[in-house]
């Protein structure tokens, strides 16, 4: 009995550390910006096949995403840029980069051509600096298999004109690894702020105590 739990728990350990998740997407188009530069209804074509392999190149599973699905996603997603905060947009900015380099994301063969409008030429400044930094730092380690070009639109309202082509994949361990460090650092936040929270008590008994 030990010996077959011991083989199943082998082979559960050798399939969670060898799979990955590959996204391959072809031809990806997002926009709302007509042949004039000006702005129109959002418009959107695509190709994704989600896969899960194991074992290097064993495919266990595979999705095709179609219009459809992505429409009513992009139904519930309201992008507010005038109410962005860049200081905590900073800040997120640097855990958004300690977590992708926990996930170790390869990419191969990327091609992506992103332009953004806020309407306010300050926040599209301040998100297009933001991705001119963000992106350099995730494909660090795939230089050479990423070519894009990121630009601003200026007085046009919100807009966004997205091409993209290749493929990325990631270990299901790496992903397991970025979850947990994700719930450690919040877990100390918390502690720290309850730490904060007690000692500025203590702090005010003892000024008035003394008073």
């Amino acid at each position: 009995m030990l010996l077959i739990l011991l083989f199943i728990f082998v082979i559960c350990s050798i399939i969670i550390t060898t799979l990955k998740i590959r996204i391959d997407f072809e031809n990806i188009q997002i926009s709302n910006i007509d042949e004039y530069g000006k702005k129109s209804k959002l418009k959107h074509s695509y190709t994704i096949n989600l896969e899960i392999l194991i074992f290097g190149n064993v495919k266990i599973f595979k999705m095709k995403l179609d219009k459809e699905n992505v429409k009513s996603i992009l139904k519930n997603v309201k992008l507010d840029f005038n109410n962005i905060n860049m200081k905590k947009e900073i800040k997120n900015r640097n855990e958004l980069m300690f977590n992708f380099k926990n996930l170790k994301i390869a990419f191969k063969d990327i091609n992506f051509n992103l332009e953004i409008g806020t309407g306010d030429i300050m926040s599209t400044v301040g998100i297009f600096t933001i991705l001119s930094t963000i992106v350099p730092i995730i494909i660090r380690d795939n230089k050479a298999s990423v070519k894009y070009q990121i630009a601003p639109i200026y007085n046009s309202g919100e807009v966004i004109n997205f091409w993209a082509n290749g493929i990325s994949e990631v270990h299901l361990v790496h992903i397991i690894y970025t979850l947990y460090i994700m719930k450690v650092k919040k877990g100390r936040k918390k502690d720290g702020r309850r730490n904060t929270r007690t000692k500025s008590s203590n702090r005010r008994a003892y000024d008035y105590s003394n008073g």
